[in-house]
């Protein structure tokens, strides 16, 4: 019997920590909550002049045509890289771009084989590149 008492003794116990942990945790949120939403507010407060800044200036410079320079895409790189060596085995094409894990150069390759931007041949445990015909 003694046992028993201290089980439910026990579970009740557990109960209500888990109780207050809930309550602790919902606390935390409302406080994160809170401070999100004012930071949201400063940044909000500071983002209203400048954007009016950049109002004006654009009407200033309305006459003059907005250039965009586009980074080069990994996909544009690798069909320079082959357009410029038909025929390179796919294992020589890593080092080219020490930037890049091999899992993310050939998911780009199947990428650009699947667009028909170029054509790959098995070679032994490797493929030839060529640039789509």
């Amino acid at each position: 019997m003694l046992w028993f008492l201290l089980f439910i003794v026990l579970i009740g116990a557990g109960f209500y920590f888990y109780q207050e942990l809930l309550t602790i945790q919902r606390e935390i949120r409302e406080e994160q909550q809170a401070a999100l939403e004012s930071e949201a507010e400063v940044v909000a407060d500071k983002a209203v002049p400048a954007a009016e800044e950049e109002a004006g200036e654009a009407d200033e410079n309305a006459a003059e045509p907005a250039v965009v320079e586009e980074e080069p895409t990994l996909e544009g790189a690798l069909l320079k890289a082959v357009s410029a060596a038909p025929g390179l085995l796919q294992s020589e094409i890593y080092p080219e771009f020490p930037d890049y894990t091999r899992k993310q150069l050939q998911q780009a390759l199947r990428k650009l084989e699947d667009a028909g931007a170029l054509r790959r041949e098995k070679q032994g445990s490797s493929y030839l590149l060529f640039p789509a015909e």
